[in-house]
């Protein structure tokens, strides 16, 4: 069987899609996919995936280049297209991709998605779970269990950089997201990093380009590190992989600690971690207000859940999932 996976964006989304890469494998699956170009390097070179097909966003200035991607798309019949974005802008591709067997979600988001799919389902449950759901339905299953864990591909050269900034025990912080609901106290994450001084274990701050001056802010007369803007995804994935435990908001930086396996403590506020969370709720800690989750992008309240969990929480918690030996 050959199918046409299609998960645009964004990085968290890609990364809870992942895992069924394995298990499409293990099932004789062979799996092309189509991303958007600047959410595709965790794909590249990917052992299970047969074509990688990297699509630019759809506006007017890109015509050449997307006429390009549908005459990639058109080179095979597949057997099924899954949808696994449930968008307008995934429903586009799919209209011009050569099968007779178009399946995803009746509930996406856009209702207008689905008018290109021959098959939706209904499944209100977490991300991860229904992104399974439809390749189970597929593939008429339902021995297959639900992992976060994923693997990729990297390269010795993308992986020394890193090893080489290893010393000893470390703790990642991923303190930035894209949602300002989401972000949590710049104080906060400052009086974390301090509390977390008195143990033996190296902290490496991560994120994009876009939060180097935040997380410079963040870490000042601290020993913490910034590498924000300084890895690739595949390489925060390595770091991410190889650390003691992670500090993540709701972002693609928490979903690919989960997928890595790494122990995890995940903030949560506007959003919901019973849907977009990692598979381990006991990772979770949120604020029980009657006002969460509220999906807003921008807080009319001044983030008061992400206020009401305290570095001192963070720390119980982390203490629960990881030993830290004390500096001597």
């Amino acid at each position: 069987m050959h199918v046409l996976f299609v998960k645009l964006s964004s990085l968290g989304d890609i990364v809870q899609t992942m895992p069924i890469l394995e298990q499409a494998h293990g099932r004789g699956v062979a799996v092309d996919w189509i991303v958007e170009k600047q959410n595709s390097s965790i794909l590249i070179d990917h052992p299970y995936i047969n074509r990688l097909i990297s699509v630019p966003k759809l506006k007017l200035s890109n015509i050449g280049t997307i006429f390009k991607a549908i005459k990639e798309i058109r080179k095979v019949k597949y057997d099924a297209v899954i949808d696994f974005q449930g968008l307008l802008k995934s429903a586009f591709w799919i209209l011009f991709s050569r099968s007779a067997k178009k399946i995803g979600q009746k509930n996406c988001r856009e209702a207008l998605a689905r008018s290109v799919l021959t098959d939706s389902f209904v499944f209100n449950r977490a991300a991860i779970e229904r992104y399974f759901y439809l390749f189970n339905k597929l593939l008429d299953i339902t021995d297959n269990k639900v992992t976060e864990l994923i693997t990729i591909n990297i390269s010795k050269t993308e992986m020394e950089p890193i090893d080489k900034l290893i010393k000893r025990e470390y703790i990642v912080m991923a303190p930035a997201t894209r949602w300002e609901s989401k972000m949590w106290p710049a104080a906060y994450w400052k009086r974390l990093i301090m509390l977390l001084s008195k143990y033996d274990a190296d902290i490496f701050v991560v994120g994009t380009t876009a939060d180097v001056s935040f997380i410079n802010m963040i870490i000042k007369d601290t020993k913490a590190v910034n590498l924000s803007g300084k890895t690739s995804v595949k390489q925060l994935f390595y770091l991410l992989k190889k650390a003691k435990l992670t500090v993540a908001l709701d972002s693609g930086a928490m979903h690919l600690s989960a997928a890595s396996g790494t122990k995890l403590v995940s903030i949560f506020g506007a959003t919901d971690p019973k849907l977009t969370g990692p598979i381990n709720k006991d990772s979770i800690l949120k604020a029980d207000i009657s006002c969460t989750p509220c999906m807003l992008r921008v807080c009319p309240i001044g983030n008061r859940c992400m206020k009401l969990v305290s570095p001192e929480m963070i720390i119980k918690k982390l203490l629960e999932n990881v030993k830290l030996r004390y500096k001597k």
